[in-house]
């Protein structure tokens, strides 16, 4: 899952061992939702994207996750970032 995420989007994975933490780096450049006008859509629907880490990584370990947006492009940022905590 991981490198083909990297590949093919060129999302940035690191794993904080101790916390049992995983950091999401979507690459760099415009919006990639396809229900994003960047003109009109708000930072907020970016919290729609928590919802897909989340059911993402719940079904690749199978267990809960606890998914954090820190950064989003809407948002002002130059990417989005996702901290998953996996329980």
């Amino acid at each position: 899952y991981f490198a083909t995420a990297t590949k093919a989007w060129g999302t940035e994975f690191t794993w904080d061992r101790e916390r049992n933490v995983i950091t999401v780096a979507v690459a760099e450049g415009p919006c990639g939702c396809p229900l994003v006008d960047p003109q009109r859509t708000p930072a907020v629907w970016c919290h729609c994207s928590v919802g897909y880490q989340k059911e993402s990584f719940e079904a690749l370990f199978g267990r809960p996750v606890a998914v954090t947006l820190k950064e989003s492009k809407l948002g002002g940022g130059r990417r989005c970032v996702f901290e998953v905590a996996v329980a």
